[in-house]
């Protein structure tokens, strides 16, 4: 047999077998044990003559055995060499061609074959000390043989060729002179005679379908004597290479491989699946190369005709190859499939026909494929006319062993040691013809069997959403598991178990599809070496899971008017309870005082899901502000949980002020259309962006006595069309996206003069716009350098002015999302499209931007149209839905580079497309396509073909949400919502707690969706809005908030504020604006709630930047602080602290990961960061607790490295580092120096550049950087420098987080100077007037006024002031305290 079996090691050291016999030596030598060395024995070899031995069991006259035994006996003789051959010509006298030396107690086997006629057989004995025998006393053997011919194909054993071209091999006693070569059975005919040799070239001719040749030999004697007809047989077939993966090959080769699509050279491909189905008789499977991802992509053998689980005989995934596989079917299969993620190298599987394999072979403890012991037994078969045997551990079978009698089984020790041992085997014919080298191998491993110990697995009735199982046991390093119903699973199964998992990791499989039912854990380990667990005996961990209910509010937001009766707050379970559920509760809100509402709890019955809080409303005949009442769950009885919805409220109206409703509302929320056709916008406050509808009543008109019908845009710049069709812009006009002819900021709208429109479109994330015109004209404006072509004009130029595009044609519709835009002709219903094309969005079969239009899908009209980001869809004149983009209802990740028409088979009316979901309406029913991670909807993990998702209900509209959730209004006004996308997370457990088909979303009834950004805004039939996000809905925040679009006043009044915080003038403090939720952007901003509950505070300062900085000092005089080096000894801390509680605080100033404050008795004390001399202690060294830096001091202002502070008799001291200097004409100082001496100071303000007030005229001083000196100039000073203004300041401020503007009280008006955008205003200019609590400059800019409230500018980025010159300060409306209770 010309085939070894190619193994694949399991560990990266191989252990080699040394192999021992007793057979005979090849070379002539004595191994002397006593001298340890091998000695020749030669001529000059000492004599010994006291050394005889004889001989037993000779072969007699005639023998015709092709092997015999025989036995040397002797007394004197512990070892003996020997040799045979012809014995005309054999000299026993002459020492060469003498065997190795044998031990006396061994058997000689001899081949008696190798000749014909007399035969003879010489041994000669030797002592322990290696003395010989006296040759001429040698004990010598003559004997007649006969023997009969042999022939054999090619090498003895040998099962296949891969051509019909051999080498008959022919093997007789010298008699026989010639031979007959036929292919006929029996020699009767096909052949003729020719002379004999050795070795003769012949023709195959292989049955067609078994594929074996035979060959069929006679001899014939001089005087015309014949043999008997001999004959020998082997396979002929060409070795078939499969190594593409498409689809199934067939073949029915007996040899082949299968070879992954990379070949040798590169990795498979995501997303392949393929087969070979191979016919023709049992096989086996050899492994070669496995490098695969190991748990996603697999490698499988089936048996018979098709691939199904219960025909599988191997499954492999990763680096680890398996044993060979066996199969008895005539039938088997190869498959491979690949994820949609992560290549890798690939796979080698060959086969082999069982009829052509492993002809002669050995194996290792019957083919285990591991021992647990090394004292084995190898098992041996061969076939033809082969008499010994040579076992080894050399691979090659040329060195380290001997050859020896063939016996069927042999006992056998292992090397020690665990791991991989090879042992290899070949034989020999009579003529001492050698087969090819033949190998078995074993994995050892003699330590305790693998048995896998669990830790943390769950108890009876545990009510766990997922496992969390630590797997270890004696020398277990991985583990394979499965997890099933106890009812269905069988852990001794093999099939089902996961790939194997490092010990390090572990099982954590999702419980949420299982309910109340009886579960099993099926665990197999593995050792170091890769042995597992034996499948009989597996670790196996059986328990009940009792689900815990989750408890939750039906809905999170209602409108109740004052004077109702009551207000009904219903918690809910997901089932009917087992056993009753207690509910705790909390109420809260600005309702709660004048009610005396307190906690309490309700009770779920058992077999009820439901139970109601009813709270008394009584009537107030005050106008007055609307106010809310909440109630929180606060804590429920064990095990069950609480759900997404653990908060509920209830806005009171106002019963003597009425409510309006809205007809829009903008994508970004800041901006809306009340039922009256008011604009109504809260600019800045509540965000431009990513809203959380927290201010619900901040709302102030805009364009006063002009009704308005749509919102285009409320991002960085605001649009609206009015019933006039007219259009409004203000904000930012950089880019010329006003429309107004040029590039300035406005801070009011501004009427777009010469056009009426029919529709405006916006790519709402950027200054872009498009519209059409009265007379179907399409035009576009804005910004040309980062829309990618959306102008539509082909320039390279923002347009300030509405620019026609694509004339002379005209349009009825356009359509716009991020940088793309698709437009349909009047006339033709023809698509065109331009802008962005990343993700083939505009269909025209390619990824290039286009920047001027190009018609999509020719030939076919089209209706509508609708973007992603990821792909676009369209309906068709004749109503087929039509897909482009990614493909999202494939698991393939592929595109349509063109439109795809999903559904010719129906008339839609309207799409929805979803990050993950799209969907479509179709004589009011609901059908979409999309992908479904945990199939939670049943359809599939993708499913692309339209699949109706309501059986129940007819719709008239639907939207998309954020990522991945639809919502629609039913022709009865109910609104359903449904989709993955309604969480944030994509955990199971998150998956499973959100509908994943229609279902009710708010009791109350609908006529409009609007899409906002994050999510959706339904138009109750009242006409009031209620919103819902999907990062709201995870975190279990009021998800359907209703706005009350009242124009009301803040009734919070403020002492202190900025961007982050605010003091009231309780003394309580409150986070709000970019605070809110770890929130960093002002956008993102909530009404105040109050975070410090146990203390009341005077002040508090922070310092936005590295080394963040917040500390406050209570009405006490205490200091907390947080952040980097907050003072009490450590280096950060994420919570307020106590610091230096022994002493109390007027003042303190955060710099760069250092802060200074002064005390109640005058001292200044600095700590932190020290580097630059910045704690004027005259080192550098770090001090992470307050040390004294001086005495008698009042004031004190940092930023950066540097600080200032005053004394409370007015001098003024600098130190630190500042590159423009610290006030002395010097950059740096180690201890604070005084400026300006001779000059007394009243107030400090300090940031790279540095203010303070003279106290002799009021007049202010600047240093530092321009061009905030406020000197006129934009020059920065080295020394204090008067500022253009002879006014009398009695207050300095400076800007927050960037420090690049200063404003100051002068009399009753507020005065600036700096700033970041241009034009800068190098001198102080009037921006408020009516006096003055407290001022916040930053982004954006707020004022408090005397009275407690707050006024506000517009929201310009990091300018406090604009290009159109100070901003106006607003009031601010509808600021109220909506602080909620602690959470649970």
């Amino acid at each position: 047999m010309g085939f070894s079996k190619l193994l694949k090691p399991r560990i990266l050291g191989l252990l080699f077998l040394t192999i021992f016999s007793s057979g005979c030596f090849l070379q002539t030598a004595v191994h002397n044990l006593g001298l340890n060395s091998v000695q020749p024995i030669t001529e000059e070899t000492p004599i010994n003559k006291d050394i005889l031995v004889s001989l037993d069991n000779t072969p007699v006259d005639g023998t015709t055995t092709l092997t015999h035994s025989v036995q040397v006996i002797s007394d004197t003789a512990q070892y003996f060499i020997y040799k045979y051959g012809d014995a005309s010509t054999i000299d026993c006298e002459d020492m060469t061609d003498y065997s190795a030396a044998n031990s006396i107690s061994s058997t000689l086997s001899i081949i008696v074959g190798s000749y014909v006629g007399n035969t003879a057989l010489c041994v000669l004995g030797l002592d322990s000390g290696g003395n010989k025998q006296n040759p001429k006393t040698a004990a010598k053997h003559v004997w007649n043989q006969s023997w009969s011919p042999f022939v054999y194909i090619e090498k003895p054993g040998q099962g296949l060729v891969q051509t019909t071209t051999a080498n008959l091999n022919i093997h007789a006693p010298a008699e026989w002179t010639e031979v007959y070569i036929t292919d006929v059975p029996g020699c009767g005919s096909g052949g003729s005679w020719q002379s004999i040799a050795a070795q003769i070239s012949v023709t195959l001719a292989p049955d067609g379908t078994t594929k074996v040749a035979d060959k069929y030999v006679m001899f014939r004697k001089a005087g015309g004597v014949t043999s008997a007809c001999y004959s020998d047989s082997i396979s002929v077939a060409a070795l078939v290479t499969i190594g593409t993966c498409s689809g199934n090959v067939n073949t029915d080769s007996p040899i082949g491989e299968f070879i992954d699509s990379g070949g040798s050279s590169a990795d498979y491909s995501d997303g392949e699946s393929c087969s070979v189905t191979i016919t023709g008789g049992p096989k086996i499977f050899t492994f070669d190369l496995l490098d695969t991802e190991d748990g996603y992509d697999f490698v499988s053998i089936y048996k018979d005709s098709t691939a199904l689980p219960a025909n599988k005989l191997e499954e492999v995934s990763g680096n680890i190859a398996p044993s060979p596989v066996n199969s008895t079917s005539n039938t088997n299969i190869i498959k491979f499939e690949s994820d949609g993620s992560v290549t890798a190298p690939g796979y080698k599987v060959s086969w082999v026909s069982t009829s052509i394999a492993g002809s002669s072979s050995i194996k290792i403890a019957g083919g285990a494929a591991t021992a647990a012991t090394r004292n084995v037994t190898l098992d041996i078969v061969h076939i033809g006319q082969f008499t010994q045997m040579y076992i080894t551990n050399d691979s090659s079978c040329s060195t380290g062993g001997s050859w020896e009698n063939i016996a069927a089984s042999k006992p056998w020790q292992l090397t020690s040691g665990n791991g991989l041992k090879e042992v290899f085997i070949k034989f020999r014919d009579p003529v001492n013809v050698e087969s090819s080298c033949e190998s078995d191998s074993i994995i050892l491993y003699d330590g305790p069997p693998a048995m896998a110990t669990l830790t943390g697995a769950p108890i009876n009735n545990s009510g766990d959403d997922e496992l969390n199982v630590t797997v270890g046991g004696t020398d277990i390093v991985a583990y394979k598991f499965k997890v099933g119903l106890t009812s269905s699973i069988v852990c001794t199964d093999p099939s089902g178990y996961s790939a194997e998992v490092s010990i390090s990791s572990p099982i954590d499989s999702s419980l949420l599809s299982y309910s109340t039912v009886s579960l099993t854990l099926c665990v197999l380990g593995v050792n170091p070496i890769g042995i597992s667990q034996d499948i009989s005996t597996p670790t196996v961990h059986t328990w009940m899971r009792n689900v815990p209910f989750m408890v939750q509010f039906q809905s999170s937001g209602e409108m109740i008017a004052e004077g109702a009766t009551s207000v009904t707050f219903r918690v809910v379970s997901d089932a009917n309870a087992l056993t009753p559920i207690t509910v705790s509760y909390d109420v809260y809100g600005d309702f709660v005082a004048s009610e005396g509402y307190t906690s309490g709890t309700v009770t779920i019955l058992a077999g009820q899901n439901y139970a109601d809080i009813t709270l008394p409303i009584t009537s107030n005949p005050v106008a007055s502000t609307d106010k809310r009442i909440s109630v929180g769950i606060s804590d429920l009885t064990v095990p069950h949980r609480m759900g997404l919805i653990s908060t509920s409220s209830v806005m009171v109206i106002d019963g003597q002020r009425a409510a309006m409703g809205v007809t829009d509302i903008g994508y970004y929320s800041s901006c809306a259309i009340l039922a009256n056709g008011k604009l109504v916008c809260r600019d800045s406050v509540g965000g431009a962006r990513e809203s959380t509808y927290r201010f619900v009543e901040g709302f102030q008109e805009h364009v006063a006595g002009t009704t308005f019908k749509s919102i285009i845009v409320d991002q960085s710049h605001k649009c609206a069309l009015s019933t006039a069709d007219e259009l409004y812009c203000w904000g930012w006009g950089f880019d010329g996206q006003l429309g107004i002819n040029n590039t300035n900021d406005q801070l009011y709208p501004q009427k777009m003069t010469g056009f009426t429109w029919k529709k405006v479109v916006s790519s709402m994330t950027w200054n872009t716009m498009c519209g059409i015109d009265s007379a179907d004209d399409l035009y576009c404006w804005g910004d040309a350098d980062y829309s990618y072509g959306a102008l539509g004009t082909g320039s390279a130029t923002d347009h300030r002015v509405p620019t026609l595009v694509d004339s002379p044609n005209k349009y009825h519709s356009v359509f716009m999302a991020e940088y793309s835009v698709c437009a349909i002709q009047m006339t033709t219903n023809e698509l065109k499209c331009w802008g962005a094309n990343s993700n083939n969005r505009l269909g025209d079969g390619t990824t290039t931007d286009r920047p001027t239009p190009v018609v999509v899908d020719p030939g076919v009209g089209y209706s509508f149209i609708d973007f992603t980001w990821f792909y676009t869809q369209g309906i068709t004149t004749n109503g087929d839905w039509k897909h482009w983009g990614n493909k999202i209802y494939d698991g393939g990740f592929s595109i349509n580079t063109t439109p795809y028409t999903i559904d010719s088979t129906r008339d839609y009316t309207m799409l929805a497309s979803a990050d993950t979901l799209a969907c479509g309406l179709s004589n009011g029913d609901l059908y979409c396509i999309g992908s479904d991670y945990y199939n939670l909807m049943g359809f599939g993990t993708y499913f692309s073909t339209p699949t109706l998702m309501d059986s129940t209900d007819k719709y008239t509209v639907i939207k998309a949400g954020n990522r991945g959730f639809i919502c629609g209004i039913t022709t009865t006004s109910k609104l359903k919502c449904f989709g993955p996308g309604l969480t944030v997370s994509s955990s199971a457990r998150a998956m499973a707690f959100i509908p994943h088909l229609p279902t009710v979303w708010d009791a109350d009834t609908f006529t409009k969706l609007i899409k906002v950004n994050g999510g959706l805004c339904a138009v109750t039939t009242a006409g009031l809005p209620k919103c819902f996000f999907a990062n709201k809905i995870n975190s279990g925040l009021d998800t359907r908030e209703t706005w009350n679009t009242r124009l009301i006043e803040s009734t919070l009044k403020i002492k202190k504020v900025s961007n982050q915080y605010l003091i009231a003038e309780n003394d309580k403090m409150y986070a709000w604006g970019r605070n809110v939720e770890g929130d960093y952007s002002f956008d993102a901003r909530s009404n105040p709630y109050n975070i410090e509950k146990t203390q009341t505070i005077k002040t508090f300062t922070e310092r936005s930047g590295y080394g963040v900085a917040f500390c406050y000092i209570t009405t006490s005089d205490k200091l907390f602080c947080k952040g980097t080096n907050p003072g009490n000894g450590t280096s950060n801390s994420d919570t307020m602290v106590a610091i230096d509680a022994a002493s109390s605080y007027t003042m303190v100033a955060p710099g760069s990961e250092f802060t200074c404050g002064v005390t109640t008795t005058g001292d200044l004390k600095c700590w932190g960061y020290n580097a630059d001399g910045q704690l004027g202690l005259g080192t550098t060294t770090d001090q992470l607790t307050p040390q004294l830096v001086g005495t008698g001091f009042s004031k004190v202002s940092a930023m950066s490295s540097h600080a200032c502070a005053l004394k409370t008799t007015g001098e003024l001291y600098c130190w630190g580092k500042s590159t423009w200097g610290i006030g002395n004409g010097t950059t740096q100082a180690s201890t604070p120096q005084q400026i300006n001496a001779g000059d007394l100071f009243t107030d400090i303000a300090v940031s790279t550049t540095m203010c303070a007030i003279r106290s002799d005229n009021g007049r202010v001083m600047c240093w530092g950087a321009g061009p905030s000196i406020g000197d006129g100039t934009a020059s920065g000073r080295a020394v204090p420098t008067l500022v253009n203004d002879t006014g009398a300041y009695t207050k300095l401020y400076v800007a927050t987080p960037n420090g690049a503007a200063f404003c100051g009280i002068t009399g009753t008006n507020l005065k600036c100077w700096g700033g970041y955008r241009f034009p800068r205003f190098y001198s102080p200019t009037t921006v408020f007037t009516g006096g003055v609590r407290d001022v916040s400059i930053g982004s954006p800019n707020m004022i408090v006024g005397t009275s407690g409230q707050l006024y506000i500018s517009d929201y310009m980025a990091y300018a406090p002031f604009t290009s159109q010159g100070y901003p106006k300060f607003e009031l601010l409306q509808g600021l109220v305290d909506r602080t909620p209770p602690v959470a649970p």
